[in-house]
């Protein structure tokens, strides 16, 4: 069930990244090899549809927030 879920979650945040033109991942990718902090997110917990539990986010949140984060830094 875990490797499951994280090639779930491998996939989707791939092609998410996917939808991202291709200069602008390679600045970012760039901009953290120099800087070397890598993009760290951390969740709490994270469903496939957002619940209103606290401290929980979907996965379309957690696709969105890795697109905006390499879209206009971190």
């Amino acid at each position: 069930m875990i490797n499951q879920l994280r090639k779930y979650f491998v996939n989707r945040i791939r092609d998410s990244v996917d939808r991202i033109p291709c200069e602008i991942r390679r600045k970012k990718a760039a901009e953290i090899i120099r800087s070397h902090h890598p993009l760290v997110l951390m969740y709490h917990s994270v469903v496939p549809h957002y619940s209103g539990e606290a401290y929980t986010v979907s996965t379309a949140t957690v696709e969105q927030n890795i697109v905006d984060r390499l879209e206009h830094g971190s």
